[in-house]
This record gives structure tokens, C-alpha cells and sequence, in this order.
């Protein structure tokens, strides 16, 4: 059995950190802008931001040079 999702309001009263995850890549022109989100929310003390680049978009032409297959695999997960 699986256990049941947590709220929102539930986690932060806990006190811990919430983590969020920004699947990015250089090749992604939407990505500048969420990562400038991710920049401004990883100053917020309750929050654990972290960048994961992904390779799928190095079929454009150019090779990510921060992606790593791991995060690919962990985003389709």
C-alpha cells in the first residue's frame, strides 16, 4: 500500500524544507525564465531548490553541457 499524499500546508507545518526539483536543460528556450524563478525561490529558507539538467534536448543540434542521463531518467520516472 502506498501512503497517502501529504498537503501542502501539512509539509510546511512540519518544518522541514521543501524540496523542489527544476528539470532544465540550455537547449530549452522556456527554461531561462524558470530558471530565474528557481534562482529567486532557492532564497526562501523553507525551500530546497535544485536544478537537474536533462539531455533530451541535445538532439537539437548542441550537447547540454551540465545534463546528465540520470536526471532524464529520474524526470520520466
Amino acid at each position: 500500500p502506498s501512503a497517502a499524499p501529504v498537503s501542502a500546508p501539512a509539509i510546511a507545518a512540519t518544518g522541514a524544507p521543501v524540496l523542489l526539483e527544476l528539470f532544465t536543460s540550455q537547449g530549452c528556450s522556456s527554461c531561462p525564465p524558470a530558471d530565474a524563478l528557481a534562482e529567486k525561490l532557492a532564497t526562501n529558507p523553507d525551500l530546497v531548490v535544485i536544478a537537474r539538467p536533462v539531455t533530451y534536448w541535445d538532439r537539437l543540434g548542441w550537447k547540454d553541457t551540465l545534463a546528465r542521463e540520470e536526471n532524464t531518467a529520474l524526470q520520466q520516472d
